[in-house]
Formats: C-alpha cells, structure tokens, sequence
C-alpha cells in the first residue's frame, strides 16, 4: 500500500486499482481506516471510479462506499459553512445558517424536508391560534402542542451530547438544549408571524414575546415556561451574572450561531477530541470577526 498511497489518485495504474478494490473488501478495521482516509485523501475522483465498481461486490465494500462518501461530502460542506461565516452579517438568515451547520457534520440530510416538517408544525398551530389573540394563550397552545404532543424535552440526562446543537437531530430525537429549543420555537414563530425573538442571558437561552401590550419570555428548556422580566432579573441575580439591561435584549442571529458554535468546542474540548474543537472553532472566529 505505501507505493499506492504515495500517488495521486490519476497516477494509479489498473493494478493498483484492483488492488484498492480487493483490500475494501477486507474487514480488518485497521485496513479499513488505513483505506477510507486514502480514499478520502483523494477527493470526488476516487468515489466517481469506485461507484461503477460496487455492482456484485460485498456488502462491505458498499458499506465502505458510504463512509467515504459521507466524509467527503462533510469537507465539502464544512468548506462551504466557513466560507458562509466569513461573509455573514448580523442579520443573516438563522435557518440557512443552522442547516448548513447541521450538514457540516450530517452531510446527506434533506433540508427540504426538514423545512416542510417545520412548515407542517407552524399549519397545525396556525389553525388552532386563529380563536387566540392574547400572548399568553397563544403560547398555552404552542407549548401543548410542541411538549405534549410533539414531546419536545430539554436533554437533561445528556446534556452536553454535540447532537443537541445540531437543528436536525434536536427535530428526530425531539431532544434539545435551551438555545436549540428557542431556535425551533423561533422558527415556528416566525412562520406564524409571531413577535418573538431570542435572548441570550448567561448560563440560560429564553425567547421573547413583546408587543405593545404584552412582554413575557418564553423558556423552552423547561417545557415553554413562560416568565416574567422580574424572574429573569432573579435568575440572573441568583446565578451570579447580575442585572444588565442587555442580557434581556434581543440577539442578533450571527450571535445566536456563535453561541451554538461555541457550545460545541467546550463539548468537544471536554471530550478530547481536538479534530473536531479545531473544526468548529474555525466557524467561531469566522462568525466573530469585526464587520
């Protein structure tokens, strides 16, 4: 194999091609992670050759095929996230953000169909809230809806699995943390026209819904509790950061992804794996540099 993997993969003749093949096949690990990482090494090429090879080979080999696949398509989407942090502004779109950071590390999710399960969410409730017009009802209804029946729930036991901060696995396993749950109640709300927006504080992410008559945060963590700005102060008084009137303002959606972002590099600095800390540490100072 050294003679192989010191080639590009254009350079390889049919025998060491064959030779590729046959060792795919093998089901020692160790072979396996020596011959995917090459494979990747070698770019779209090496997956464009080995596809019309997969026809009556093993499920090994085809199994293989997916890996690599998966990896390159979670280059090329993590390229393509980094080059969307470098030229984000304040107000970029959060949704397109959260699933290009999603398909960063789940490289062959449907966003489409992620998108029409959320439309689906906000047409269910659109209906039910037509007979609500006060805050605090309509947000009786939405929390019914997303918690007891959806069965949305803060991930307690696991809180800091990385799959809490990815939009596309907090929808499958309806499991999230605080920032993620805000994020799927700011979703459906802005598809309902609701007047809600995020709000940052330290150690907790609450949403908000204010209009001119009504001011209440929306904590989806617990279940969509609804609270009071005295509460919030309190909170924030108990747990040590003290009162500032901007811990109750409303963050941008580039400092939403920030925050996300930043939740899994400790995640990951926690879990040793500095491969993936280095990753999306690169998301985190793209998003933060100076506009």
């Amino acid at each position: 194999m050294t003679s192989v993997a010191l080639k590009n993969f254009a350079d390889l003749n049919a025998n060491e091609r064959t030779a590729l093949l046959t060792l795919l096949e093998d089901e020692d690990p160790a072979i396996q992670d020596l011959l995917v990482d090459q494979l990747v090494s070698y770019g779209p090429a090496a997956l464009e050759w080995l596809q019309p090879s997969l026809s009556g080979r093993s499920g090994v080999i085809r199994r293989r095929f997916e890996l690599i696949k998966e990896q390159l398509g979670r280059q090329e989407n993590d390229a393509s996230f980094l080059k969307f942090c470098i030229g984000s502004e304040s107000d970029m779109d959060l949704e397109d953000g959260l699933w290009r950071l999603a398909r960063s590390e789940f490289p062959s999710i449907s966003i489409d169909g992620y998108r029409a399960l959320i439309d689906s969410f906000a047409e269910v409730l659109k209906d039910r809230l037509d007979s609500v017009d006060d805050g605090e009802g309509r947000f009786a209804m939405i929390n019914h809806y997303l918690f007891d029946e959806l069965e949305f729930s803060g991930n307690e036991e696991n809180y800091y699995d990385p799959q809490n901060s990815y939009l596309n696995r907090v929808i499958d396993r309806r499991l999230g943390i605080p920032i993620t749950l805000s994020v799927v109640l700011l979703l459906i709300s802005d598809r309902l026209n609701l007047p809600v927006t995020g709000i940052g504080m330290p150690g907790h992410f609450l949403c908000r819904y204010q209009t001119s008559r009504e001011e209440f945060y929306i904590d989806a963590f617990n279940r969509g509790r609804l609270l009071s700005k005295a509460e919030c102060v309190r909170f924030l008084n108990e747990g040590g950061a003290g009162f500032k009137e901007e811990y109750l303002s409303p963050v941008s959606s580039r400092a939403i992804m920030i925050r996300i972002c930043r939740n899994l590099v400790q995640i990951h600095r926690q879990n040793e794996d500095a491969d993936m800390e280095e990753r999306i540490g690169r998301y985190v100072t793209a998003l933060s540099r100076k506009r």
